[in-house]
């Protein structure tokens, strides 16, 4: 989420020094896709946003998705992910146009710790550095939360219609 205020982090801390890393573009899109796309639409973020979020009065969801459209620039999640990858590069550049050369780090993880500690000037330590992507683990983390909060809402809604459903049988 980071991303989509960059602009206005970059304007309102003008000292701070700014990490850009720059991926493939069919990787972050692939990442993307699964990780954010598939798991903030689809069925079950439909009806957590779009039922359950309504009627409890949740808006989280409903402002994630209004960010990401804006973000993009998009009516709807099919316009977003026809815009993303043009939308990618134009971040990208946006940064490198706002930031001055000396507070940017074009930084690709392949390289390690030595050019971002020299970056930031600190000692480079004695640990391996980190090569992870946690995409996998992050959908299922989503996803298990999703499908927990839908059964805890489905068990609210049957004590809630069980009642009445009873009287009609009655």
């Amino acid at each position: 989420m980071g991303s989509f205020f960059a602009l206005p982090l970059i304007d309102a801390y003008p000292d701070a020094k700014v990490i850009l890393v720059e991926r493939d573009i069919e990787s972050w899109y692939a990442s993307m896709e699964e990780a954010i796309f598939g798991t903030t639409w689809g069925w079950r973020a439909d009806l957590i946003i779009n039922v359950f979020g309504r009627l409890m009065g949740l808006t989280g969801g409903l402002t994630i998705r209004k960010i990401m459209l804006g973000y993009y620039e998009a009516r709807n999640v099919s316009e977003m992910r026809s815009k993303a990858r043009d939308r990618y590069r134009r971040h990208y550049a946006e940064i490198r146009a706002a930031v001055s050369k000396d507070r940017l780090l074009d930084y690709d993880v392949k390289e390690g710790w030595e050019p971002l500690c020299a970056f930031l000037g600190k000692p480079i330590p004695d640990l391996p550095f980190p090569q992870v992507n946690k995409r996998k683990e992050h959908v299922a983390r989503v996803r298990a939360k999703q499908n927990m909060f839908l059964k805890a809402m489905g068990k609210k809604t049957l004590r809630m219609v069980i009642p009445y459903w009873s009287m009609g049988m009655a």
